[in-house]
C-alpha cells in the first residue's frame, strides 16, 4: 500500500520537471525572434545616422562653395626677393664687351647699355633705336653673324618680334628686333652678349 502511494507522488514530482523542459523548449523561439528584431533595429539606425551624416557633409560642402563664390577674397602675391645681381649701367658709348666690328646704333640712338656679373658669366646688354625698319635690321644682324662665323642656333622671324641666337668661341649673342612706337618708323634693337667672366 505505501508502494502504491509513492508512485502518485514520483508522477506528480516528475510531471512539472517535464512542464519546465517544454517551457523552455517554447522559449528559445521567443528568444530568437528578439534577436532578429534587434538586429533589424540596429541595421536602421546604422542606415538612418548614415543618412543624416551624409546630408550635414553636404550642406558643409554647399555653404564653404557659397562662401568662396560670394565672398571676395583678397589676394596678396608672396614677397619676392630680388634673385641675381644688378645691373650696372656703361653709358652711351658702345660696351666694351662686345665686339670690335659688331654695329651697334647706326644712325640710332641708344637708350640704355648694361651689365650684370654672374658667378661664372657676364651679361651686357645695348638696348637703342633704329631708324631701319625691323626686316632692314633682322637681316643686317643676320649676314653679319654668317660673315663673322657665328653658329646661329635659332632664328624667330615673324611679327611682331624677330630674334637671332647664336654662338661662337664659348660666348653666346642674343639679337632681337621689334617695332617701336617712339618712332614714325623704325624699329627697336636689343643686343645681349653673354660670356665668361674672369
Amino acid at each position: 500500500m505505501e508502494e502504491t502511494q509513492n508512485n502518485p507522488e514520483q508522477t506528480e514530482n516528475t510531471e512539472p520537471a517535464f512542464q519546465s523542459e517544454d517551457n523552455s523548449a517554447t522559449d528559445q523561439p521567443t528568444t530568437v525572434v528578439a534577436t532578429e528584431s534587434n538586429r533589424t533595429f540596429l541595421i536602421v539606425g546604422l542606415v538612418v545616422i548614415l543618412a543624416l551624416s551624409l546630408y550635414f557633409m553636404s550642406v558643409v560642402q554647399n555653404k564653404s562653395v557659397e562662401m568662396t563664390v560670394n565672398e571676395p577674397v583678397e589676394f596678396v602675391p608672396p614677397l619676392r626677393a630680388e634673385t641675381g645681381p644688378k645691373p650696372v649701367e656703361l653709358g652711351e658709348a658702345t660696351p666694351e664687351e662686345f665686339p670690335a666690328d659688331l654695329i651697334v646704333a647706326e644712325e640710332g640712338v641708344i637708350q640704355k647699355n648694361e651689365q650684370r656679373v654672374y658667378e661664372d658669366t657676364k651679361l651686357t646688354t645695348s638696348n637703342f633705336t633704329s631708324p631701319k625698319s625691323v626686316e632692314e635690321n633682322f637681316e643686317f644682324y643676320k649676314l653679319y653673324l654668317l660673315k663673322n662665323k657665328w653658329q646661329i642656333i635659332n632664328i624667330t622671324a615673324g611679327d611682331p618680334i624677330y630674334s637671332l641666337y647664336a654662338g661662337k668661341d664659348g660666348e653666346e649673342i642674343n639679337i632681337t628686333v621689334s617695332s617701336t612706337t617712339e618712332m614714325e618708323s623704325g624699329s627697336r634693337v636689343i643686343i645681349s652678349l653673354s660670356k665668361a667672366s674672369n
